[in-house]
């Protein structure tokens, strides 16, 4: 800057922004502006004629050398302050006359201070860079422990040259900042020095200092949380796995009670078990007791030969179908070639099969019912998910095949009674009456014990699967609630099959009765007792009981009428309404009347109350058999007495018994 005239020399004094003083040849003011009173403290008339050193300590080098420099001035009240020292010379006097511009940076310092003391300090790992250049000028501590790197390593260093500098994977980011843009919590990979790798949110954001342009990025590692992301995404996706292998076994399950062929029925349970465990072929066996062995039923994928030399397998026999029979659990063979005997190894090798898993089917007494084999054309051992949902289906199947066979006995049992009827014209009418009864029972028989039994069979399922998932001890809860839902389910099952074989054995007189001298009292208050765990929420059993209390009787039938009839009053009563047992012993006869508020039995309905397999309009969304009370009325018809009834719809029911005290 050059000063060619009076008005510009003027101008320039009349600055307010900058101090600004002429300096003589000599090295003393000769004249300043206002300004330099207000950096200085002292008046333009004190400074006039003085040394520059006065103001500042070091000018003088400084002018000398005609360079711009940073120095430390000194107040009036003695107090040090950094300044910047600009030098222009002044054309129309003598040539050492020197203007001196001298700019305050005390804020400037105090700034730079607070930034590198926030900088240095802070809990995030963090890079300091020149804007325009991208060169790094500053790294803290944290950065430095984060990534590997030495400070003497990153400063001066352009921030495109280190790949272990996280914001270097947004390569938009210098536009992005240029444009007044702030990059915030930008999710990358941070690779380190030593190449290990985490994950950080990167933060940058211009910070202008003086007239530069800079920029501060910030890297927090969230490598932690970003595992147990990952991780969670990897659990939900396992439980969505889970999910639709349960409704795979939840649909195969379906596909299966559908089915009322047993030929049918072993073929679809081949084919699921094929598709469950992704086998190459398979074949399903049942048990015959009276050869105390295995013969195939349903194959697939197998010759005569095969068929021909597992014709029959007994527990004496070394294959994996004899050794599954013998032990009664699941047995997986992973090579035929190591683990089978040389016969049954040239048999394998001669189907195409190198690994076995044969899973038995069992009765609900434990006793062999028949035997899954799928087979495997390269030796290894299937996954341990696919080996527990087989056992799963093997239930099923299970079930299915114990069902059928009562089913087929039954249509054995009508084809005698049809054949029997052809053979009595004088009969024809009564007999063909019994038909129509006997084919509505076979089709509410199928019905409902198809539904009843798919519900609870879906909960085991479902539960033994959630079970495994909740492993862990916090899970305990959740374990437990589904170990609860299993006993629950298989309990229900059990009653379902209680009913029916209930009622094959009364039909068939094999129910004797056991008289006995006990407590009708203390018998009602154990039934009220046990019966409890059934009641909803709110309901309560109210009890009375009048004259006699010892009787002669058979105590396990009575036992079970009190058990049925409360639960049924249980069972269709809304919570919070109460149940009624009365019972009154006079004349050597008792009277048992149990009653209800719940919600009735519609009037065109009442006479087949006792039919076998009946449900109630009113009742059909409530779980049961609709052999409860048929086995009642039989019993009490067992025990010498008689049962009668009342009801209204929506304003409960009430049954009363009469039998006598002692039972001969």
């Amino acid at each position: 800057m050059r000063i060619e005239s009076k008005e510009g020399f003027r101008a320039l004094l009349a600055c307010e922004m900058v101090g600004i003083v002429i300096v003589s040849g000599d090295g003393k003011v000769k004249l300043a502006n206002k300004f330099v009173e207000i950096i200085f403290g002292y008046a333009i008339a004190e400074i006039i004629g003085q040394p520059i050193e006065m103001l500042i300590p070091e000018a003088s080098a400084m002018i000398n050398a005609s360079t711009d420099s940073s120095l430390i001035a000194k107040k009036k009240d003695g107090k040090m302050f950094p300044v910047r020292i600009e030098l222009h010379p002044y054309s129309k006097a003598d040539d050492n006359i020197r203007v001196v511009f001298i700019n305050d940076m005390t804020e400037k310092v105090l700034l730079e201070e607070k930034f590198t003391n926030v900088f240095h300090k802070s809990n995030e790992a963090k890079i300091f860079s020149d804007f325009e250049t991208g060169i790094i000028l500053d790294v803290n501590e944290i950065f430095c422990r984060f990534s590997g790197y030495t400070r003497e390593e990153l400063i001066g260093k352009k921030l495109s040259e280190l790949e272990a500098i996280a914001i270097n994977a947004r390569s938009d980011w210098i536009q992005m900042m240029a444009e007044g843009s702030v990059l915030r919590n930008y999710e990358t990979e941070f690779k380190t020095k030593r190449n290990q790798k985490y994950y950080v949110l990167v933060s940058a954001e211009q910070l202008v200092i003086g007239q530069k342009k800079h920029v501060v990025t910030s890297c927090i590692d969230i490598t932690e949380q970003k595992e147990k992301d990952n991780a969670l995404k990897a659990s939900n996706t396992a439980l969505e796995n889970e999910a639709a292998e349960l409704k795979w076994l939840n649909d195969a399950g379906n596909r299966l009670w559908r089915i009322t062929n047993l030929q049918e029925g072993l073929a679809e349970i081949l084919t699921s078990s094929i598709t469950l465990t992704k086998a190459a072929k398979g074949d399903v066996q049942l048990y015959e007791p009276n050869r105390q062995s295995l013969h195939i039923v349903a194959h697939e994928g197998f010759d005569q030969n095969f068929l021909d030399y597992f014709r029959e397998v007994s527990a004496l026999d070394s294959s994996s179908c004899g050794i599954a029979l013998k032990t009664r659990s699941q047995i997986i063979i992973s090579d035929t070639e190591k683990e089978w005997a040389e016969e049954n190894a040239l048999m394998a090798r001669k189907s195409g099969f190198r690994a076995v898993v044969s899973t038995p089917l069992l009765t609900r007494d434990g006793n062999p019912l028949g035997m899954i084999s799928t087979h495997f054309s390269e030796a290894g051992t299937p996954p341990a998910t696919a080996l527990k949902r087989m056992e799963l289906y093997a239930l099923s199947a299970e079930m299915f095949i114990e069902f059928l066979r009562m089913y087929e006995t039954m249509e054995k049992q009508y084809a005698e009674l049809e054949n029997r009827v052809m053979g009595r014209t004088s009969e024809l009418t009564q007999m063909l009456e019994r038909e129509k009864q006997l084919s509505d029972m076979k089709s509410r028989f199928v019905s409902t014990a198809a539904h009843e039994f798919r519900t609870p069979l879906a909960t085991v399922l479902s539960s033994i699967n959630l079970i495994e998932i909740y492993h862990q001890d916090e899970q305990k809860d959740k374990r437990n609630k589904h170990i609860e839902r299993v006993k629950n389910s298989v309990k229900h099952l059990a009653d379902i099959l209680n009913d029916f074989l209930s009622v094959d054995k009364l039909e068939q007189g094999q129910v004797t009765i056991s008289p006995e001298k006990y407590n009708l009292y203390e018998l009602a208050l154990d039934v009220i007792e046990d019966i409890k765990a059934l009641a909803k929420p709110g309901q309560n059993i109210s009890f009375s009981y009048d004259g006699e209390k010892y009787i002669i009787f058979d105590k396990q039938i009575l036992k079970n009428v009190l058990l049925n009839l409360l639960s049924n009053a249980i069972k269709y009563s809304d919570e919070g309404l109460d149940i009624f047992l009365d019972i009154k012993f006079t004349d050597k006869t008792v009277f048992i009347k149990v009653e209800d508020n719940g919600i009735g039995i519609p009037e065109n309905e009442k006479i087949n109350l006792f039919s076998k397999f009946f449900r109630a309009t009113n009742a059909m969304n409530i779980p049961g058999t609709g052999l409860g009370l048929n086995i009642v009325k039989k019993y009490v018809e067992l025990l010498k007495g008689d049962i009668t009834f009342t009801s209204k719809v929506n304003q409960g029911t009430s049954f009363t018994i009469r039998f006598p005290a002692v039972l001969s």
